[in-house]
């Protein structure tokens, strides 16, 4: 990632996923070369209890604080569910992968969606409309347009497109086609380039 931030140049921005043995001096390291936010994977942690993650979080936000970063949350519907009050009064920008990834094959249900959607509305959170397949196992992508829409509607501004690439474990998907769900989840052309031009340029700080 570091040796394509280097390429690009100013053009792109870099998600960091590190040890908690990373230094301070590691991470402005990787700012000043475009990395602008930490990439917190919660499935590796689900199985600790709230209390844990919860402080697991608050350490990584401490450290990205001071450099401007945000947090990004790679986890399953559940630990999300359960992290819903906390989310809601943590004071730093975080977003929130695949669109919550709240799988009704995993017990969640449409009042914890709900509740997503009120404290993405009202807090500092981000969602990411990212890897359909991840949540419509069946391929049947109609069924998340409800789904992508609320979001949208709940936080215009707090919403960017991401394409999963490279789609493990199935590399071949299209991601044109991928992007192209897009123009039914938010049919506005405005909200689009909202989406995938002005909300990422203020998330990731490209007047930087």
């Amino acid at each position: 990632m570091l040796d394509a931030l280097g390429a690009a140049g100013a053009r792109a921005r870099g998600v960091a996923m590190v040890g908690e043995n990373c230094t301070d001096e590691e991470l402005t390291a990787m700012h000043a070369r475009g990395v602008r936010a930490l990439r917190l994977d919660l499935f590796l942690r689900s199985s600790w209890p709230t209390a844990e993650i919860i402080a697991y979080i608050e350490r990584s936000v401490r450290r990205t604080r001071a450099i401007g970063w945000h947090v990004q949350f790679y986890t399953p519907g559940w630990v999300v569910r359960d992290l819903l009050p906390f989310l809601a009064g943590l004071d730093a920008d975080f977003v929130i992968d695949h669109m919550g990834y709240m799988l009704e094959s995993d017990g969640l249900t449409h009042t914890d969606f709900d509740r997503l959607i009120d404290m993405i509305g009202a807090g500092r959170g981000w969602i990411k409309l990212s890897a359909p397949y991840r949540l419509a196992r069946d391929g049947n992508f109609e069924r998340l347009k409800p789904m992508a829409r609320a979001l949208i509607e709940a936080a215009p501004d707090r919403i960017i497109w991401g394409s999963d690439w490279p789609h493990i474990p199935e590399g071949g998907k299209d991601t044109g086609a991928l992007l192209n769900l897009l123009s039914e989840w938010a049919p506005d052309a405005e909200a689009r380039k909202r989406i995938l031009v002005s909300n990422p340029a203020k998330l990731f700080r490209f007047e930087e």
